[in-house]
């Protein structure tokens, strides 16, 4: 059995000629306008299956055509057959010529193509058919094709009442996340401002230190996003000395490495508001595969946007744990000049800066920690993630992640995205803040289960029924 390409063309003699290139070899087969015409039929009666009978079967044959085919001496052909592999929307054509068998594999798309292509052949040439039969052959494919569509109709329309329904009864019994808090921030969004805390949102701390020489009130306010993100979200008085230094480590390893080359192409500058690099560090590649660290101008550094994304969080999966694998990235290139780079300064390729995912957990735990506190206060719910933030320990995936199989993420004018709500899991309410950092350039939603939400039901009910009015009169 052996695989190759199909070619079809018009032979001098008013014939189709069929040609398979296999291994370098071509085998040709010549088919009248009629036995084209019956062979396309059947192509697309094949394609038809293809439509409806996805993931049913997946046996080769059901759909078989026996010439009457008069090939030239080059190769003598028993027989067509079409069906399916065990490759999801994959289907195969198998040429059977003597004991041997000629195989081609094919989506159902290209299998409408190639039906196609073969009706236009037959109506090239003349054929023996009167034309009222030829008419009768026009309808009967227009019903086809009906038919098949109607079937693709029916089928979306099923699954999606059925995911409509599921999702309603997920929002009503709770068991999918009910925000009634949403914030984008940008440079031209004005967020409301947060009344002082007076303790340390991580530590508990009454003052900002207790050390000589250094002042104990007023306690530092806390960016919920860091201040080098471009954000200036804050809660006053909230953050100790000895927590701002580890949350600002924590941020200053991800802003000062991973996102340094972003920050610098999109002109975001940081609490010290220091001047933009010239020069920033890569290590390249060149053509003989040579690795070398050098400086490239900030003006031609690639700047290549991405972000893990990750599985559901532990928390809704039963946990202890969560899903660790990476599902992928948001990959968006912002400037990247291939041609200069390799002409320029000899950059074939360049390895890109890896993130580090405990990091990135301790930053979004900090961020739904913080939004959490200056929305509801610190009495509202049960923290889960001051160890991780204020220690390091690590979360397991338990109380971070996403949900990439589910989120459609749209296009957004605001550089970040912040959420707060509520969601049902294991017989308990959980605070969760929805975070999508660099939304304007499609960066991925994670979701971070902050606590255990101590408030009534009745509370959260208002809450989130206030937050629907005044969504609806647009405040």
């Amino acid at each position: 059995m052996g695989r190759g390409e199909l070619q079809v063309k018009t032979g001098q003699n008013g014939n189709v000629e069929l040609t398979f290139k296999i291994e370098g070899k071509d085998a040709v087969m010549s088919l009248s306008p009629d036995e084209v015409s019956a062979l396309a039929s059947h192509l697309l009666a094949a394609s038809y299956a293809a439509f409806t009978q996805t993931g049913k079967s997946d046996e080769i044959a059901a759909r078989k055509f026996e010439g009457p085919i008069k090939p030239p001496a080059v190769v003598t052909a028993s027989g067509w057959h079409f069906g399916q592999t065990n490759v999801p929307s994959q289907r195969i054509i198998i040429v059977r010529t003597g004991e041997a068998a000629v195989t081609f594999t094919i989506t159902p798309d290209r299998m409408r193509s190639f039906g196609r292509v073969f009706i236009q052949q037959s109506w090239k040439n003349q054929t023996n058919q009167r034309l009222f039969e030829l008419l009768l052959l026009v309808v009967a494919e227009f019903l086809s094709d009906l038919k098949g569509w109607g079937g693709i109709l029916i089928a979306r329309f099923r699954a999606s009442s059925r995911r409509y329904s599921i999702s309603l009864w997920s929002k009503i019994s709770g068991r999918s996340l009910r925000l009634f808090r949403t914030i984008k921030i940008g440079p031209d969004v004005e967020n409301a401002d947060y009344d002082p805390v007076g303790e340390c949102i991580y530590c508990g701390a009454k003052f900002y230190s207790e050390k000589p020489n250094i002042r104990r009130l007023p306690l530092g306010a806390e960016h919920i996003i860091a201040e080098g993100l471009g954000a200036d979200l804050e809660l006053p008085a909230a953050s100790c000395m000895s927590c701002e230094a580890i949350t600002g480590a924590v941020e200053g390893g991800i802003l000062g490495r991973t996102l340094k080359s972003l920050r610098v192409h999109l002109g975001i500058r940081g609490k010290k508001r220091r001047p933009a690099p010239m020069v920033m560090p890569l290590t390249k590649s060149d053509e003989n595969k040579n690795e070398e660290n050098v400086d490239l101008p900030s003006a031609d550094y690639p700047v290549i946007f991405n972000m893990p994304a990750f599985g559901v969080p532990g928390v809704f999966m039963g946990g202890p744990g969560g899903n660790q694998a990476v599902y992928g990235f948001r990959l968006v290139i912002l400037n990247y000049d291939q041609k200069k780079l390799l002409r320029d300064y000899g950059v074939a390729s360049f390895a890109s800066v890896p993130w580090d995912t405990h990091l990135l957990f301790r930053m979004l735990a900090k961020i739904g920690h913080a939004l959490a506190v200056a929305e509801l206060g610190k009495e509202k719910f049960t923290p889960s993630l001051l160890d991780l933030i204020t220690k390091g320990n690590p979360d397991y995936f338990n109380h971070i992640g996403g949900q990439p199989d589910l989120d459609i993420d749209p296009t957004s004018k605001a550089i970040h995205e912040l959420g707060l709500g509520y969601q049902r899991a294991n017989g308990k309410d959980y605070v969760v803040a929805k975070i999508r950092l660099f939304a304007k350039y499609s960066g991925p939603i994670y979701y971070v289960v902050v606590g255990e939400s101590l408030e009534g039901q009745f509370t959260k009910f208002t809450r989130l029924f206030s937050r629907r009015i005044s969504a609806i009169f647009g405040q």
